[in-house]
This record gives C-alpha cells, structure tokens and sequence, in this order.
C-alpha cells in the first residue's frame, strides 16, 4: 500500500468491490487484516462456497474495483488461493 493510503483503499472497496461480492453466488464474506507493524500493510481475505463460485465471480469482481484500488498500491498485488481446513470463530456479547 502506498504510505497514506489505507482509507482510500478501503473506502474503493467498501463502494466498488463489497457491494459485487455480496451479490456474487458463492461469496461467504472477506477479512481485511492490517499488519500491527506496518499499517500500510494489508492483506484481503475472502471466503467462496467453492473453487467454481470463485473462478466465476473473480472477474467481475476484481475487474470493476481493481485499477481504482491499484491507484492506492505500492506493488501489484499478490493474490494466493487457499482452501480452509478447520477453523472457528467465537463472538463475544457485546458489554453493555
């Protein structure tokens, strides 16, 4: 990310790219994860029913929000596939 541009990008994002990804089939959500160390470091998680709802939606997708949200990138980005082997989240209430 280029230094100063974390709100840019992920305001591109919350406009352009979230709003085709939760529309798209298969799309189970996203994590964006800030590196404590590096803030301009960030790092996109999104989560897909299944490798074939991934590959259909990817284009459309990332080809609307991705010149708009490179503006904001030191580098290309780097994008791996993984596939989930176990997890879990607990959720916490909310003090009142």
């Amino acid at each position: 990310m280029k230094e100063g541009q974390q709100k840019t990008f992920f305001d591109v994002q919350k406009k352009i790219a979230d709003p085709i990804a939760r529309a798209a089939r298969g799309y189970r959500g996203a994590f964006n994860l800030i590196a404590r160390d590096d803030p301009d470091t960030i790092v996109v998680i999104s989560l897909w029913e299944d490798e074939a709802a991934l590959s259909s939606s990817y284009q459309e997708i990332f080809g609307a929000a991705t010149s708009d949200l490179e503006k904001n990138l030191a580098e290309p980005p780097e994008v791996k596939n993984f596939w989930v082997q176990s997890g879990e989240f607990i959720i916490q209430p909310r003090a009142r």
